[in-house]
């Protein structure tokens, strides 16, 4: 399986300040359409979290699809609201944060699901959530991503943080999968005031390359259980994280062998990122996500493995008689 979280400037609010910021982002906007005509070319189906705001027109509408109910989130960093007022109107600023012909692109792309991220890509475990502001949040966000596609289905929690009283919301509209976060302490979600830093960040990124944390996948039967069910991240795919062409090639070997590994047993393999991953050096991310998908067709022809969807894959495994995985 494959899961992209589609947020643009929304999912990088606390990082302007950050060197390259406007070019990930914009060059996100260029990867996307890439993004699909890779896929569509491997035949490899993949599930796009959008956060809602996106598929708006612009300000007017934005503040015309506002819930009344938001959480009490301090600054801009955390609050969309306060954010917004902080860039609203701003020259150039339009194009970095609404893409509704993106979001229409996936929506009509052959295999591609719409989920959604949440309207205003919320934070479910930060000082000042409520339940209430996520179910508006969450209502939001199905009303303006339904006005495009199919009603969303599924959902890719911002920062992977995954709250129980916001899957028991999820379970309330109609969501069937959610991404869950791998096992153990170094996929654990963490608030903001907990950010990875030194020797979690370390083994973090190492584990992107070295088989710290294993290879991550699961039997197709776990994905059964609960309501919405957990379609269980395995791994990150972020090239370019460190310079040099080393790394990378450590990567592709980390995520080729996993997925060789999972299709000699029968297991499920989750392979995520963000299109603004591939907004700096594109031609040489798609590259590798060339060579995954390669692998990915020399399984499918000598193993079976299948691509899915998130809601795909609820739906395969779904316990008999589940009438919420119907239609």
């Amino acid at each position: 399986m494959i899961s992209l979280d589609f947020e643009l400037a929304w999912g990088l609010r606390g990082s302007r300040d950050d060197a390259g910021w406007h070019a990930r982002i914009k060059g996100a906007r260029e990867a996307v359409p890439r993004l699909l005509d890779v896929l569509a070319s491997h035949a490899a189906h993949a599930t796009w979290g959008a956060v809602g705001m996106l598929a708006l027109e612009g300000w007017e509408e934005l503040r015309a699809s506002l819930p009344e109910v938001r959480g009490d989130f301090e600054g801009p960093d955390l609050c969309a609201y306060e954010y917004i007022r902080h860039v609203e109107g701003r020259e150039g600023e339009e194009q970095l944060h609404f893409a509704p012909e993106l979001i229409g692109a996936i929506a009509d792309a052959p295999g591609q699901e719409l989920a959604t991220h949440t309207f205003s890509h919320y934070h479910c475990v930060e000082p000042g959530h409520t339940t209430a502001a996520f179910e508006a949040d969450l209502l939001a966000s199905l009303d303006v991503l339904g006005r495009i596609g199919p009603r969303p289905q599924s959902i890719i929690f911002p920062k992977n943080q995954v709250a129980e009283d916001c899957l028991r919301v999820c379970a309330g509209h109609g969501i069937v999968a959610y991404r869950g976060n791998a096992p153990g302490w170094l996929a654990r979600p963490r608030h903001s005031r907990e950010r990875a830093r030194g020797l979690r960040r370390g083994l973090r990124v190492l584990d992107e390359v070295l088989p710290l944390s294993g290879h991550n996948c699961y039997p197709p039967a776990s994905i059964a259980s609960g309501t919405p069910q957990d379609v269980t991240a395995s791994r990150l795919f972020r090239p370019g994280r460190l310079r040099g062409q080393a790394f990378d090639r450590l990567l592709l070997r980390r995520i080729t062998s996993s997925m060789s590994y999972a299709a000699r047993r029968g297991l499920v393999y989750h392979l995520w990122w963000h299109p603004h991953n591939f907004g700096i050096a594109t031609e040489r991310k798609l590259a590798l996500l060339q060579e995954v998908l390669t692998t990915l067709e020399h399984l499918r022809d000598e193993r079976g493995m299948m691509s899915m969807t998130m809601l795909e894959a609820a739906r395969a495994t779904a316990p008999a008689g589940a009438g919420a995985v119907e239609g």
